[in-house]
């Protein structure tokens, strides 16, 4: 089992989002974030993506996150 983390880059997070067609606050009701400034945040390189987060954002570029949890949106 490996200890490297994988960073995700804020401009690679926003190309993404849009891709999807989701809003800052969509992709926050998705990731259960109460404060869609968060992402904003997370967009602008202003802090790194928390690691929860970061682990929901990559099931979902592989499209291995449930359906479920995109109904938040």
């Amino acid at each position: 089992m490996s200890n490297a983390t994988h960073r995700i880059d804020g401009e690679a997070l926003r190309q993404f989002r849009k891709s999807q067609g989701y809003s800052i606050n969509q992709l926050a009701r998705i990731l259960r974030i109460e404060a869609a400034s968060t992402v904003h945040r997370w967009e602008r390189g202003e802090r790194a993506v928390s690691g929860p987060a970061s682990i929901l954002i990559e099931m979902m570029q592989a499209g291995e996150l449930p359906e479920r949890y995109l109904d938040a949106a």
